[in-house]
C-alpha cells in the first residue's frame, strides 16, 4: 500500500499521478511506503520533501501539467471516476489510517478497487485533505435523486404559481368571469377601496348586468386594465387616472404577497353615489328590498352610497293609512366623481276641498273610503296623496246649529272637490213638517189677518202675509179654501250659507181646494196645484227652521216626488165675510 507524498492519499503501486491531488508521481520522487501502525516517526520521515524538490514540483512546465491531467483523465476514464459527480464527504474525526489496520494482504488488492472507492479526480477536488475510500451507498443515491426531483418540482411550482398570480392572469380571469356572468368569481377578484362597500355575489349583479348589456363599455374598461398591466412593468406607482383625465371605477393595484412569495394583484373598485329624491314625506326609498333612506319632508333629496359601480333599480314606497303608492327608477353610474340623480316621483294626487260656507263651521271631518282621517279641512283644505281615478271616495262630517250632518261618499276624480252637505233624512222631515204647518197656518192668517197665527215664518214674511190679508179685507175680497197636501222633490233639499245664515230651498207642488170672490158671488172650490219653491232659514234664537220666502219651483222629476196629504182638510173662510 502506497500514499501520495503531496496529499497523503492512498494510491496504487503503479500510479503515475495522484488520483486525489493530481500531482506527478514520476518526477524522481517516490511515494510513501506503507508504514506500520504506530511508527509515526517513520511516517514523518517518509513524507518529508526537501525544499528544492518542492520548488521543482511547483515550477513544473505547463506541458507537464497538461500531460499529468491527461494521464489522470485516462486513469479516471478506466475507473469511471471523472464521469461521476463528485460528492462532498463530511469531515470525519481523526481516525487511524484504515490501511494500517488492514491485514498485509490488502495491499496486494488491485488498484482498481481503491480508486473506485475514492471517486476519481472529481472527488479529489472536493476533499479537505482527508482520505476518502467509501463509494456512495444506494440510500445516498436515492436521497440525492429525491432531492434533485424536489428542487425541480419547486422550481416548476414556483413558475406555475407566478404565472397564476400574475397581473396578466388577474385581468384575464376578470374578463372571463364577466363574460360568463360568474358573480362569485367577480366578487373574489374585486377589492373595494372603501370599507363601507359590501362585495358579494348579490352586490355585483348590477355591475355584471351593465357590462353584459353594454359590451362597448366593457371593452373600453378591459383596454384600460390591460393598458395598466403594461404600464405596471414600467412604473409600479401607476396612477389610476389615464392621460385623458377620466377617472376609472376599476383599476389594477398591487395587493401585497400571495403565499408569502408571489406579488399579488387585485382589481380595485372605487365607490359611486346616487342622489335620490321623492315628493312625499314618510316615503321609504329602497334598493334590493332594503330601505336606504326615508323622507322626512315633502320634496326630499339625499345622497346615498357608497355602492359598487353598476346599474341599480330604486323603489320609493309611500304607505299611508288609506293608500299605498310606489315609484321605480333605474340608474347607472360608473363615475366615482359624480352622483347620478334618481327621481322617484310618487304618482299620487293632492286634493283640495272647497267649502261653500267654511266660515260658518269650526270643524269638518274628512273621511277617505269611509275611514276618519283625523283631518279638519277647515284648517287643512288639501289632503294627499290619494288616487284621483275614482277608485277612492271622500265624505265629510260637521256639526251644524241644528245637529251633526254627514255627506254621502263622493268619488275622487280630480284634484279639487266641492263639499256639499245635503240635508239628511231627519232634516228633510223637519223641513217638510215646517212647510206643511206653514200652509195650515197660512190659511188661518190669510182669513183673519192675525200675525199670531203664524209660528213657522220669519217676521218679514209674517208681515207680508198679514198686510195682504188686510188689503183683501179693505177691498171686500173674500177667500174660502182648504189645504189638501204637498208633493216634495227629495232632490231639491239644498243647504247654502253666504254669510247671512243657513238657508235651504225645497221645491214642491202645493195643492189647495179654494176660491176667491168679491161681493155677493157664491164661492166654488176648485183644486189648485202650484209649483212653489220654499226658502227656509235657520233661526238660531228659536233654534228652528222657518219659511222666509215663497217663489217658483225649479225643474222637478216625477220619480223623486214624495207626497203628503191631509187626512181631514180644514176649510178656512175670510173672517170679514158678512
Amino acid at each position: 500500500m502506497k500514499f501520495c507524498k503531496h496529499c497523503g492519499g492512498e494510491i496504487s503501486d503503479n500510479a503515475k499521478f495522484c488520483k486525489h491531488c493530481g500531482q506527478d508521481l514520476t518526477n524522481g520522487s517516490q511515494p510513501n511506503k506503507e508504514v506500520p501502525e504506530g511508527n509515526e516517526e517513520q511516517k514523518e520521515k517518509d513524507s518529508y520533501i526537501p525544499d528544492s524538490e518542492k520548488q521543482t514540483n511547483q515550477e513544473t512546465p505547463q506541458h507537464n501539467g497538461q500531460s499529468a491531467i491527461e494521464n489522470v483523465q485516462e486513469v479516471n476514464e478506466k475507473q469511471g471516476g471523472l464521469g461521476q459527480k463528485p460528492v462532498q464527504q463530511p469531515e470525519q474525526p481523526d481516525q487511524p489510517n484504515q490501511s494500517l489496520e488492514q491485514p498485509a494482504q490488502q495491499s496486494n488488492q488491485p488498484a482498481q478497487s481503491n480508486q473506485s472507492k475514492s471517486g476519481g479526480l472529481g472527488a479529489s477536488k472536493k476533499t479537505t485533505g482527508q482520505p476518502s475510500g467509501k463509494k456512495l451507498s444506494k440510500k445516498s443515491k436515492i436521497l440525492m435523486a429525491v432531492a434533485g426531483a424536489v428542487i425541480v418540482l419547486l422550481i416548476v411550482t414556483y413558475q406555475v404559481g407566478a404565472s397564476m398570480t400574475s397581473k396578466e392572469k388577474m385581468v384575464e380571469k376578470f374578463e372571463e368571469a364577466i363574460t360568463k356572468k360568474d358573480a362569485e368569481t367577480v366578487a373574489d377578484l374585486l377589492k373595494a377601496d372603501s370599507k363601507k362597500i359590501k362585495i358579494n355575489k348579490k352586490s355585483v349583479e348590477g355591475f355584471i348586468n351593465y357590462y353584459s348589456e353594454n359590451p362597448s363599455e366593457f371593452a373600453y374598461t378591459m383596454d384600460h386594465l390591460k393598458g395598466q398591466v403594461k404600464q405596471f412593468d414600467k412604473n409600479s406607482k401607476l396612477a389610476k387616472a389615464s392621460d385623458d383625465g377620466y377617472t376609472y371605477a376599476l383599476n389594477l393595484v398591487e395587493d401585497g404577497k400571495k403565499f408569502l412569495i408571489y406579488d399579488n394583484y387585485s382589481i380595485q373598485v372605487s365607490p359611486v353615489y346616487f342622489e335620490v329624491s321623492t315628493n312625499y314625506k314618510h316615503t321609504d326609498i329602497m334598493l334590493n328590498g332594503e330601505v336606504i333612506a326615508t323622507s322626512d319632508k315633502d320634496d326630499f333629496k339625499k345622497e346615498v352610497g357608497p355602492f359598487l359601480p353598476g346599474t341599480y333599480k330604486f323603489t320609493a314606497k309611500y304607505k299611508g293609512e288609506f293608500v299605498e303608492l310606489t315609484a321605480e327608477a333605474e340608474s347607472t353610474n360608473f363615475d366615482p366623481n359624480y352622483s347620478d340623480n334618481v327621481e322617484l316621483y310618487i304618482e299620487g294626487d293632492d286634493v283640495t276641498f272647497y267649502l261653500p260656507y267654511d266660515m260658518e263651521l269650526d270643524n269638518v271631518k274628512l273621511y277617505i273610503n269611509g275611514e276618519d282621517t283625523g283631518v279638519n279641512i277647515v284648517e287643512e283644505s288639501t289632503f294627499g296623496p290619494v288616487l284621483a281615478d275614482g277608485s277612492m271616495t271622500a265624505s265629510f262630517e260637521a256639526k251644524f246649529p241644528w245637529g251633526t250632518m254627514k255627506t254621502e261618499d263622493i268619488p275622487i276624480e280630480s284634484s279639487s272637490l266641492d263639499v256639499e252637505f245635503k240635508t239628511s233624512d231627519e232634516l228633510k222631515e223637519t223641513m217638510k213638517d215646517t212647510i206643511i204647518k206653514f200652509n195650515q197656518e197660512y190659511l188661518a192668517a190669510t182669513t183673519t189677518a192675525d200675525k199670531k197665527k203664524l209660528t213657522t215664518v220669519t217676521a218679514d214674511l209674517a208681515t207680508n202675509i198679514v198686510d195682504d190679508a188686510k188689503n183683501a179685507k179693505e177691498a171686500d175680497q173674500y177667500y174660502k179654501g182648504k189645504f189638501i197636501g204637498v208633493d216634495f222633490d227629495t232632490d231639491s233639499f239644498k243647504l247654502t250659507n253666504f254669510g247671512d245664515g243657513w238657508t235651504a230651498k225645497v221645491d214642491t207642488v202645493t195643492i189647495f181646494e179654494e176660491d176667491t170672490w168679491y161681493g155677493d158671488d157664491k164661492p166654488k172650490l176648485e183644486k189648485v196645484s202650484e209649483e212653489y219653491g220654499y226658502e227656509l232659514v235657520y233661526d238660531k234664537d228659536s233654534e228652528q227652521w222657518k219659511v222666509n220666502n215663497i217663489g217658483w219651483a225649479g225643474s222637478m222629476k216625477a220619480d223623486k216626488m214624495v207626497e203628503y196629504r191631509e187626512k181631514a182638510p180644514k176649510v178656512f173662510t175670510s173672517a170679514w165675510l158678512k
